[in-house]
């Protein structure tokens, strides 16, 4: 038997901005994420996330941000949650090259597991992912 759910309509609302002062660029988003699952269990999930970047030195920028979730599904009535923290180091080789240190830390609550995107979900609601990387546009 199946564990999985499958989606069979899926609808998103977001809205948001960005703001720069000098060296200083201040971002902020809501999105509201809406799935129909094919057996009958409805999920509303909100997303708050406030970042910022600041450009140190032309060639060092550091940044970080904060996203907060919250989610209901209707049948089941459970309302899972997560923070997560997410920071970044980036040093410029030259226009096309750079390397980056990124860090995320993810909490969940109301019953829900620690899940990164892109990585392996957690066994527990804690998850620390460490990323180091070379990036080079052509």
């Amino acid at each position: 038997m199946s564990t999985h759910a499958y989606a069979q309509k899926q609808r998103i609302f977001g809205t948001g901005g960005f703001y720069t002062v000098g060296a200083l660029k201040m971002g902020a988003l809501y999105t509201d994420v809406n799935y129909d699952y094919l057996d009958g269990q409805h999920l509303n999930m909100q997303n708050f996330s406030v970042s910022a970047n600041y450009r140190l030195h032309p060639d060092f920028l550091i940044g970080g941000a904060y996203v907060y979730t919250v989610g209901r599904y209707t049948i089941t009535s459970k309302k899972p949650s997560w923070n997560e923290l997410n920071l970044v180091a980036d040093y410029f080789l030259s226009k096309t090259t750079d390397i980056a240190l990124m860090v995320y830390l993810q909490q969940s609550g109301g019953g829900a597991k620690a899940d990164i995107q892109g990585y392996y979900a957690s066994s527990t609601n804690r998850q620390l992912v460490t990323t180091l990387g070379m990036r080079h546009l052509f």
